[in-house]
């Protein structure tokens, strides 16, 4: 690829089609993985809730994959009544410094990440144990903002509608 002098090369530049469905594949199964741990979602549910991005994971210029698959998947634990309270938020007057759905989004994304232990470990690299914990401290934070995740069912395989 030609660059243009103080251009940056393309990242992609160099991906091929193999490396995208490895990378499409790692994150579809930390997605089913990650949301059946954190909701309950059986692998259907999460599979369709996925197709909105089936472009983006296809394609090798798309900067779709610049975040992790932990960072695509914080919306669904957002309850939507909560979503509904910071939308009306922001048009009734409220403090434009005010950055609650922002700070909940960020600490969500850390509670996915963070290991107590503090060993680094990628989410798609998870296992039971580090999802139950995931789950605990997502929970904590939804707790501060006065929400929750669904409680599981006995058969996470059924999922939660």
């Amino acid at each position: 690829m030609d660059k243009f002098d103080g251009e940056e090369a393309d990242p992609c530049e160099e991906c091929d089609d193999a490396d995208i469905e490895d990378s499409r594949r790692i994150y579809l199964r930390t997605w089913v993985t990650g949301l059946r741990a954190l909701l309950g979602w059986p692998p259907e549910r999460t599979l369709k809730w996925a197709e909105k991005w089936s472009d983006d994971l296809r394609d090798r210029r798309m900067w779709f994959y610049h975040r992790q698959p932990e960072y695509w998947m914080i919306s669904p634990l957002i309850p939507e009544w909560l979503m509904e309270k910071f939308r009306s938020d922001r048009w009734e007057g409220r403090d434009p410094g005010d950055y609650s759905y922002i700070d909940l989004r960020m600490r969500l994304h850390h509670a996915i990440m963070a290991d107590e232990h503090r060993k680094f470990k990628f989410t798609e690299e998870y296992d039971d144990r580090d999802w139950a914990e995931a789950r605990h401290r997502v929970r904590a934070v939804l707790r501060d903002f006065g929400a929750d995740l669904p409680e599981m069912r006995s058969n996470p395989e059924q999922g939660h509608s």
